[in-house]
């Protein structure tokens, strides 16, 4: 099979692993280390409001003062806290960079936080390092719906069935699988970008890239990534076949 696209997840793909960072800031809170992760995976008001902040429902206040009070912890600045200490992985931008230039799409695929004072985007410069970037609050779905896949694939002209698709989180992959996609459960940068790289037929060879320092939090504030203009994403109507069957 010779795929034609590469659909990445932000968290724990892109940037370093984010269970745990999560971990690290239960251990610093004085939590047991699985505890944020627990609260969103496990207990059906956290992980009813981790959906709802996925999809745009409800704000990131609102999401971090449920998350605060169900982990018994100071929700102010919650996800700067436990999160802000994530880095862009430099493997996985030369794998984007050697991709693009073996002229296969590269899209981002990213379930959201939510608006509000924590961007984990800003500073990535996402709209010239992929060709196409689908962010879950500004569709109204999120991951694991087939909707949302779906407006990826559509947004970076790729079918489904010609598409890998990379994600640290396992319940999001079965979808995509129905979809058509190759998949890869990312949960080692090097097997996952040896993997990646094997489906694509890349070589392990790397081109240089620099990246830029991370940014302050003064300056994403500052200078946040623009959201989609005319608001939400629409989704792919269920009468149209977007690709050939």
């Amino acid at each position: 099979m010779s795929y034609q696209g590469l659909i990445l997840d932000f968290g724990g793909v892109v940037t370093t692993d984010l269970f745990a960072e999560l971990s690290a800031f239960c251990v610093t809170e004085g939590l047991e280390p699985g505890a944020f992760a627990r609260v969103l995976r496990d207990h059906q008001e956290g992980r009813h409001a981790f959906e709802e902040v996925e999809a745009g429902k409800i704000s990131q206040r609102e999401f971090e003062v449920t998350i605060g009070r169900l982990l018994g912890v100071d929700d102010h600045g919650l996800l700067t806290r436990a999160l802000g200490g994530l880095r862009p992985r430099p493997e996985i931008l030369n794998l984007i960079q050697r991709t693009r230039g073996a002229g296969i799409r590269v899209g981002l695929l990213s379930n959201s936080w939510g608006d509000g004072e924590y961007d984990p985007y800003a500073g990535y410069d996402l709209d010239s390092i992929f060709d196409a970037v689908v962010i879950s609050g500004d569709t109204g779905t999120r991951k694991p719906d087939a909707a949302i896949y779906l407006i990826a694939t559509d947004e970076l002209g790729v079918p489904p069935r010609e598409c890998v698709f990379a994600d640290d989180t396992a319940a999001n992959l079965p979808v995509a699988e129905e979809l058509g996609m190759a998949t890869v459960h990312f949960t080692d940068a090097a097997k996952g970008i040896r993997e990646i790289s094997r489906l694509l037929g890349l070589s392990l060879g790397s081109p240089s890239t620099t990246l830029q320092p991370r940014p302050t939090h003064y300056e994403r504030v500052m200078h946040p990534r623009p959201r989609r203009p005319g608001g939400p994403v629409p989704l792919p109507s269920p009468a149209r076949q977007p690709y050939p069957q």
